[in-house]
């Protein structure tokens, strides 16, 4: 009988998780679903897909041009390394912008690709980037002999059948958009002596309608039928002010929509305009869909967007659907306001430049750093459990009342004990986050840590509670943990105002009874403490980094006294070199081992390269061949910590020729984001196993007794703190690789550094 019971209650049960869980979804039309992703800016064009993938700059086999088949799959590749800002199809070619490195500023290059991205051409662009925050883009088309090149403000027009092939046809644009009217082809906004204009040119480049219209700081273009909607910012942003032109008729209609611009987007119906649009009002967000007349204010009515679904990114009219895609979900409705789906959909951060473009059945979601098709599938009993959605929340809690009384009867003890294991002093930070990023329950540490209070409800997305400065490697590891769904630990740094902590992060997936995705547990362990205590072997480093002046200062010594003329003054140009060296790291004792705050200054990389250089005197390695391949620039760092993380990768390097002769190679080079220090040995290399755990405190490969294993831990920490990555590449027989990137503003600095 009883057996009975708990199996009914736990049938029961199953069912009323299953309606939790899908409520949202089974009462809508569709629910939509993540197809593909892809870590690039891609494109739908007649060739296949076309993707411009920004890859780091170490990884110079990385192609960062690809073509691939409508599936996604990748048919052929180029341009590895390069810095590609732009790419689009063009009468049967691929026609890419590349930036390269000039002697004062980056130069442009346009390449030429056939269908299987084999090099035609290049030329070069008469117009540089004036910053690495210049948009780049590129209108091109399979009928239309004319290419269309923005960088900035500049707008270059291209033809290969007549010459001059390049023209400047404007200095002062804001945006453009392809258009398809009688009178052209691209319609652009520029500014004439503090004036705004709408003009469409055709594909001779000739000017064919200019319309007057408000000037604004930035503008966003979208086409239509008749003419051109023209976005523009109002009120720092929090407004939009939409102008309406009809190109034939030169008129200009106004509309003011109370959201933000990446909040609003226009279609034309049978001959009337449509805006879409989120708005806040009322402690409500909803997705208000109009035809505007008179002043074109938005209807009292609209659809009411989930909290937990996060803020809103970009509202994009496809079609006659219209779709707002958020931080961790997508709803969509048509045009005359019926939902299709809301679901929850995590796709991580993108920006508000994040186009939406239709992918025949699906939706492409293109961003700079990923793309991603989302499809949708139908719910075929859908319009029934809408109609029982109110019998079901008003009849059914009454007949399970009793099976729910016994449900809480049996789980009580269990809650208690689950309870009773997050609140424990000794559990750390504990945080439960369902499957959607929803933050649903936290200890008293854990809400302390991301400023929690009794007034701040749960249910929002994580996301949403550590958005303050400081707690950008929660968000990460957050990320990275929904990503792999499985059990990870990573150290984090939080910030909190003059106060750095240093935490131990664990993230233990939920799994349901089918093997479903359920959350994540994540667990924190504060070891700012441990960290300060173990900073003290930082001496044992330091008089390891002594030992070695001291024997070159004696071999040096000893041999002076034997020795005259030009060779003995060498020897003691050495000996007073390696003095210094030595008297600066007594002076620096203290203050290393006291304190992690950073002391920068400017500090150009090949001086401090050939400074680390002379430190290994040629008489203690004379099996050492260095090589010096200096292309720096100047960075804002922390000297004595950067050189001491350097020195260690150099000393590393040496030890791994275990004394055979050898090459160690130390090179510097720059991008318009980082300065680089690169360090290349000859020697054993590592497997993999040892790649693996070469990065954990105290682990060395030293069987005589030599190694501390904080070496490399202190090249680590060192370019974290700098704001900086490490990465290490290496080959078993081949030698080891080490990339220090330092930037030139690092995130979430302190104001005092």
């Amino acid at each position: 009988m009883w057996q009975r019971i708990v199996g009914r209650v736990v049938l029961v049960a199953a069912l009323l998780c299953a309606h939790s869980d899908l409520r949202a979804d089974v009462v809508d039309p569709r629910t939509y679903h993540v197809v593909q992703r892809w870590p690039g800016a891609v494109q739908q064009t007649d060739l296949g897909l076309l993707m411009v993938q920004a890859t780091p700059a170490w990884q110079t086999s990385e192609p960062a041009l690809v073509l691939m088949t409508q599936a996604g799959a990748p048919r052929y590749q180029a341009l590895p390394g390069a810095d590609v800002r732009a790419a689009v199809v063009h009468r049967g070619a691929v026609y890419a912008v590349v930036a390269r490195s000039g002697s004062e500023t980056d130069v442009l290059d346009v390449v030429v690709f056939g269908p299987t991205l084999t090099v035609r051409q290049r030329f070069e662009l008469p117009v540089t980037l004036a910053s690495s925050a210049d948009v780049v883009e590129m209108i091109g088309s399979e009928v239309s002999t004319s290419l269309y090149i923005r960088v900035g403000s500049t707008l270059v027009l291209y033809r290969s059948d007549r010459l001059p092939a390049i023209t400047v046809l404007e200095h002062q644009l804001q945006s453009m958009c392809r258009v398809a009217l009688p009178m052209g082809e691209v319609a652009y906004v520029h500014d004439v002596g503090g004036t705004a204009f709408l003009s469409v040119i055709d594909s001779m480049g000739v000017s064919r309608s200019a319309v007057q219209i408000p000037l604004a700081e930035r503008s966003r273009l979208e086409p239509l039928p008749r003419g051109v909607a023209v976005f523009s910012g109002v009120d720092a942003e929090r407004r939009t002010q939409v102008t309406l032109v009809d190109v034939a008729a030169q008129d200009v209609r106004l509309i003011t929509v109370p959201a933000p611009r990446p909040w609003v987007d226009v279609v034309e119906v049978e001959g009337q305009v449509v805006i879409a649009a989120v708005v806040q009002r009322g402690g409500r967000t909803e997705v208000v869909v109009w035809e505007p007349t008179g002043s074109g204010e938005a209807p009292s009515d609209g659809v009411a967007l989930d909290r937990d679904l996060g803020m809103p990114v970009r509202v994009s009219v496809v079609g006659s659907m219209v779709i707002v895609l958020s931080q961790a979900g997508i709803v969509t409705l048509s045009t005359d306001g019926q939902v299709y789906s809301r679901d929850d959909l995590f796709v991580g951060d993108l920006p508000a430049t994040t186009l939406i473009r239709e992918f025949g059945d699906a939706i492409l979601v293109q961003s700079p750093s990923q793309s991603l098709t989302v499809g949708w599938s139908a719910q075929p009993w859908w319009w029934i459990l809408r109609s029982l959605q109110g019998a079901w929340t008003a009849v059914v809690p009454l007949v399970l009342g009793s099976v729910i009384l016994i449900l809480y009867v049996r789980l009580r003890s269990q809650r208690r004990l689950f309870t009773s294991l997050v609140d424990v002093p000794a559990a750390g930070l504990v945080f439960v986050v369902d499957r959607a990023g929803r933050l649903v329950r936290t200890n008293e540490r854990g809400a302390s840590l991301v400023r929690l209070s009794k007034r701040v409800p749960m249910g929002r997305s994580f996301h949403s509670y550590v958005r303050h400065p400081g707690m950008e490697g929660i968000r990460s590891f957050l990320m990275e943990a929904y990503v792999r769904q499985r059990p990870i630990s990573e150290r984090v740094r939080v910030s909190d105002d003059d106060e750095q902590r240093d935490y131990m992060f664990t993230s233990m997936p939920m799994v349901g009874s089918v093997g479903r995705f359920r959350g994540l547990i994540v667990t924190a362990v504060d070891i700012t403490e441990a960290l300060e205590q173990r900073r003290l072997v930082n001496w044992a480093q330091l008089a390891h980094d002594m030992q070695t002046n001291l024997s070159t200062i004696r071999l040096n010594a000893e041999q002076l006294a034997r020795e005259t003329g030009a060779d003995g003054n060498e020897r003691l140009r050495r000996i007073l070199f390696q003095t210094h060296v030595l008297t600066q790291r007594v002076r620096d004792l203290v203050s290393v081992g006291r304190t992690e705050d950073l002391q920068r200054e400017s500090v150009h990389s090949s001086d401090l390269c050939h400074q680390i250089r002379e430190e290994f005197d040629a008489e203690m390695f004379p099996h050492v061949t260095f090589v010096l391949k200096l292309r720096g620039a100047v960075m804002n760092v922390d000297r004595l910590k950067l050189s001491r993380a350097i020195r260690n990768a150099v000393e590393n390097a040496i030890k791994a020729l275990r004394g055979a002769p050898g090459t160690v190679e130390i090179a510097t080079w720059a991008d318009r984001e980082a300065v680089y220090v690169g360090v290349t040995d000859t020697g054993v290399g590592m497997d993999t196993l040892t790649m693996e755990h070469m990065m954990k405190p105290y682990f060395t490969t030293s069987r005589d007794g030599t190694g501390t294993g904080i070496g490399t831990m202190i090249m680590q920490h060192v370019t974290q703190l700098h704001g900086g990555t490490l990465h290490v590449t290496s080959e078993l027989g081949q030698g080891t690789h080490v990339v220090f990137r330092i930037p030139h503003k690092m995130q979430g600095a302190r104001p005092h550094e």
